[in-house]
């Protein structure tokens, strides 16, 4: 009996942290390794919230992918997100660090190539952990369907994302 209420507390509180956006304010993005700018006392990590984002430039991207129908995506670009940390013009790839682990590393050709978004809302509403945010990398498939509509470009649509680190 104390069991099944403790597993009971437990996925209700799964729930609420689920479903919780964050707050404007909260720190919702950590962007590391090879960037000459930095806003943290280290020196060594530039730490954006979701207002903070959304002062850079936000694109939309109208695209369906492998869990939604076709919707449209908002966020900044992770070019301009990479401009505005500084990451070094050496620099060759991106790890993607998320909530769940997903292990993903995405060349930068591709930000320079298309307009890939870390996605902060989906069809004008702000995505939550339980949503797949609060943020998700949106490749424009629909739009260059040829190039995009792979398994390849499928498997770097990492969602939760919480960090990214330069290399």
């Amino acid at each position: 009996m104390k069991i099944s209420r403790v597993v009971s507390k437990c996925l209700l509180l799964l729930a609420i942290v689920a479903t919780t956006a964050f707050a404007n304010d909260d720190a919702i993005l950590t962007v590391s390794g090879n960037i000459a700018k930095s806003n943290q006392p280290d020196g060594k990590s530039y730490v954006f919230s979701f207002d903070a984002l959304r002062k850079l430039p936000n694109t939309t991207v109208q695209t369906q992918t492998t869990w939604t129908t076709v919707s449209d995506f908002s966020g900044p670009s992770i070019r301009d997100l990479l401009k505005a940390v500084g990451a070094s013009p050496d620099a060759k790839t991106v790890d993607v660090k998320t909530f769940d682990n997903y292990p993903v590393t995405i060349p930068i050709a591709d930000f320079l190539k298309w307009e890939v978004i870390l996605a902060h809302s989906q069809d004008g509403k702000r995505l939550t952990l339980s949503t797949r945010g609060p943020l998700w990398i949106i490749y424009p498939v629909d739009k260059y369907k040829a190039d995009l509509d792979n398994n390849a470009t499928r498997s770097k649509f990492a969602w939760a994302v919480k960090g990214l680190v330069v290399r």
